[in-house]
């Protein structure tokens, strides 16, 4: 119960509350990146893998001189 009135507190206070929003802002900024991470992370190292094979197989050897 002590957290309960901890909370109940924190928003009674016109400072408690700004806190809150910005624990909220980040807590959400986190989560968005964390996702983005999970849906590019196959996709960036495919694409890396295809170019890469592209690269080998366009090498010419430089002309010697």
């Amino acid at each position: 119960m002590n957290f309960f009135k901890l909370v109940r507190r924190i928003r009674g206070e016109e400072g408690g509350v700004v806190i809150i929003d910005w624990v909220v802002l980040a807590a959400v900024l986190v989560g968005l990146g964390a996702l983005a991470m999970i849906v590019f992370t196959g996709d960036t190292s495919s694409l890396s893998d295809r170019f890469g094979d592209e690269l080998k197989t366009d090498m010419k050897p430089a002309p010697e001189s």
